[in-house]
């Protein structure tokens, strides 16, 4: 049996922003924002934290991705240069 389901839109989740800031952004990014913003249907300060949620978001990975590399390398480096002491110093490995 096939159930069909509703074709109303899901309703709008409203996004609670509990802390304001400022921020300074020039004509050419304000106009584009506000364009964006008027496109979507939705105020220009929940484009902006839209978009700086995001970019958030991608810094978190990217340095978490530069950290677990880090860690890596060093581990494998840390590893390296215990084996050269060691033969350098005859020390059972």
């Amino acid at each position: 049996m096939v159930t069909k389901k509703s074709s109303s839109p899901a309703p709008r989740q409203r996004i609670k922003r509990a802390t304001q800031i400022k921020v300074s952004l020039s004509d050419e990014v304000l106009a584009r924002l506000v364009t964006l913003s008027e496109l979507l249907g939705v105020p220009a300060g929940t484009v902006a934290s839209l978009a700086i949620g995001q970019y958030v978001a991608q810094q978190e990975r990217s340095l978490g991705f530069l950290q677990s590399v880090s860690e890596q390398l060093g581990d494998g480096i840390k590893e390296e240069l215990s084996k050269a002491l060691g033969e350098q110093l005859k020390l059972p490995s």
